[in-house]
């Protein structure tokens, strides 16, 4: 459910960056781009060759293969660089946050050149249900159902102590908003800076937050994930860079 949907005339696409270094960055999917155009050629003449049976499957198969989206996931330690390298990559280097306070806490995919997009929407970001808190609190996510499984029982309290008090914390902010929000998706046509660090940023002064909804990792405490879509004209295929908090 969009719960908040703003589109203003700003897109991604008017930030084209330094694309020569982006091209540079994605040379090697070359072969596959290559070897894709001869697939789609072999699968338009199955069209026009084969049977309406051999037609419908080609049709198919060329409907998946326009929707295909490799996917590179940035792995790495916290503050290893991973932020500052996505950005380099598209030629945005402001875009995700990248300085030591404060950082990226949600994992955030770019997706650059997205095929058969109807909509408007640039970015969307995506809250968890009430039933993830419920096991985040319960179970502590997947460091806590680690810390389990390794017989780490006072690791795994630990954990399950910060969810509680994360969540506290967020509920204190946004007061009755938190249950509302719970399970939504914010979309919006358009992205910058500001945007971004509204739901992806954490850092340490959050305690100083002055309830505007403007202010700096207001949502960052219950956004599950932000999909950003891009354009860029010097890739000649679909590709996902995905930031993770380390």
């Amino acid at each position: 459910m969009n719960v908040e949907t703003r589109v203003a005339g700003q897109g991604a696409e008017g930030t084209s960056g330094n694309s020569e270094l982006f091209r540079m960055c994605t040379k090697g999917f070359d072969p596959f781009v290559e070897k894709s155009k001869t697939l789609r050629k072999t699968l338009t003449d199955l069209e026009t060759m084969g049977d309406r049976t051999i037609a419908k499957g080609a049709q198919r198969l060329k409907a998946e293969l326009a929707e295909i989206e490799p996917t590179i996931t940035m792995i790495g330690q916290v503050k290893a660089g991973k932020t500052s390298l996505v950005n380099a990559m598209i030629g945005w280097p402001d875009l995700l946050p990248a300085d030591v306070n404060p950082w990226t806490s949600v994992v955030t995919s770019l997706h650059i050149n997205t095929p058969g997009r109807m909509d408007d929407t640039s970015a969307a970001f995506k809250f968890f249900d009430q039933n993830e808190w419920d096991r985040l609190v319960e179970f502590g996510g997947r460091i806590g159902e680690l810390a389990s499984r390794a017989g780490a029982d006072d690791e795994l309290n630990k954990v399950r102590e910060q969810v509680e008090t994360m969540r506290e914390k967020s509920r204190a902010r946004l007061g009755r908003r938190f249950e509302l929000l719970l399970g939504q998706t914010h979309d919006y046509g358009y992205f910058d800076q500001d945007l971004i660090e509204r739901y992806v940023c954490l850092g340490d002064d959050f305690e100083e937050d002055d309830g505007s909804s403007d202010t700096q990792g207001r949502f960052a405490d219950i956004t599950k994930s932000a999909d950003l879509y891009l354009q860029r004209p010097s890739l000649p295929m679909a590709l996902c860079l995905r930031d993770t908090p380390g």
